[in-house]
């Protein structure tokens, strides 16, 4: 039961691991993004295609909590992992408007008036992009930093209860031991018991015997 709760925790750090590339996917979105607004207000906008990678990702780790493990610890480290992951694509999302924002900024149909909103807007904007990225950032660090330390933990724990057991393996076997030797000495004594009385008895024959020569002598 340890070591499929260790792989769980090990899988769920992998998934954070995964949100904090994301996040560095989408750190770098930003900022090329907003080096994108500045060309835009010094008229050097050149259109480039800065769409983040929205590729998922295949992962074959299990992270499913329906296995009768019922720790209170992993339930609450995957909600946390699920609410990063969550946030991550909202973020996303709202990069993905900041996009079509910028595009709107090349529309020549739009009056100078137009345009500083929308670089105001856009200003904003990747402000709080940028807050909401830090802000994941720290969760997710300090999640996966959780984890390590629970799985140091379960490591620790499933070494101990190893190394018990072996303990618990050796007094038995040291006992079995002795309980050999035990019974290897008392058979040991019983034979030697028997050997005595059987050379007292034979002795004690020998002397009736001589006895009776003695007396059918006389």
């Amino acid at each position: 039961m340890k070591n499929i709760l260790l792989d769980k925790f090990q899988a769920l750090k992998k998934w954070s691991l995964k949100n904090e590339t994301d996040l560095q996917k989408i750190s770098k979105k930003i900022q090329e993004q907003e080096q994108k607004i500045k060309d835009l207000k010094l008229n050097q906008y050149q259109k480039k295609d800065i769409k983040i990678e929205q590729k998922q990702e295949k992962d074959d780790s299990d992270l499913s909590p329906n296995m009768g493990l019922d720790n209170d610890d992993f339930l609450e480290k995957i909600k946390e992992a699920e609410k990063i992951e969550s946030d991550i694509k909202n973020v996303k999302d709202d990069s993905a408007k900041v996009d079509v924002k910028i595009d709107d900024l090349s529309n020549s149909s739009l009056s100078q008036t137009q345009k500083d909103k929308l670089f105001d807007e856009l200003e904003k904007d990747i402000l709080n992009l940028k807050k909401a990225v830090e802000k994941l950032k720290e969760e997710n660090q300090n999640l996966k930093k959780e984890l390590e330390l629970i799985i140091e933990k379960n490591k620790v724990e499933s070494q101990k209860s190893g190394l018990e057991k072996e303990n618990s393996n050796l007094k038995d076997k040291l006992q079995d031991l002795k309980n050999k030797t035990q019974n290897s000495k008392n058979e040991f004594e019983s034979d030697s018991k028997n050997k005595i009385t059987y050379s007292q008895n034979a002795e004690k024959i020998k002397e009736y015997k001589t006895e009776n020569q003695n007396e059918r002598e006389r």
